[in-house]
């Protein structure tokens, strides 16, 4: 019966991404562009379920902030396994944090409006449209997507959400690292010319 709770866009979504997920583990290319997005579309459909079978008596916004913060370790979980077994790894030294921390306001905006927008539709189902033209899209939605429920309402956050959460969690990283690294790097500029003074003003044998 139409709509389903989940939708043939997530599910096809999910398969395909398993697919790709399991194929870079046994052929060991690791860690890769498509290996990455797959990561994340199992982590919303695990997360989306998880919901969809538990449905907690939460507010919206607890819903969706304890479903963005717990894909981020299931998230992370993956990338690790897909790293371990990627063949002829390069070690990761001196990574380049800027991109991360210019992107932190971005993020943050893109994560709030997102979850705003979340929050006010999301007890909003297309039975409670006004309009016969807002219905029809709605539910042409539905049946391409699943019912407005649980699980979509989840499964979406948490994958927009998730990846903004992780570059916020990243750049605050990385500006922690090159804090620390400028100051490294001052001290070693003020111990040489300590040094160099002391080689100076040092008396001739």
């Amino acid at each position: 019966m139409l709509p389903w709770v989940i939708g043939p866009v997530p599910l096809i979504g999910t398969i395909l991404s398993a697919a790709v997920f399991l194929g870079n583990v046994i052929t060991r290319k690791g860690l890769t562009v498509g290996s990455l997005f797959a990561s994340i579309v199992l982590t919303a459909f695990i997360v989306g379920y998880a919901e969809l079978i538990t449905q907690p008596p939460l507010q919206p916004w607890l819903t969706i902030a304890l479903a963005q913060v717990a894909g981020v370790p299931i998230l992370g979980i993956f990338l690790v396994v897909l790293r371990s077994v990627q063949a002829n790894r390069k070690p990761l030294r001196n990574p380049d944090w800027g991109p991360l921390r210019n992107g932190i306001g971005k993020a943050v905006a893109f994560l709030a409006l997102w979850n705003g927008l979340t929050i006010l539709f999301f007890n909003t189902g297309c039975e409670d449209l006004t309009y016969s033209a807002d219905y029809e899209k709605c539910y042409t939605g539905e049946k391409i997507l699943g019912m407005h429920g649980p699980f979509l309402n989840v499964f979406i956050v948490v994958l927009f959400g998730v990846p903004s959460l992780c570059m916020i969690g990243f750049g605050i990283i990385g500006s922690f690292w090159k804090q620390r690294q400028d100051a490294r790097k001052a001290a070693t500029l003020s111990d040489q010319r300590i040094r160099e003074v002391r080689d100076t003003t040092k008396p001739p044998p």
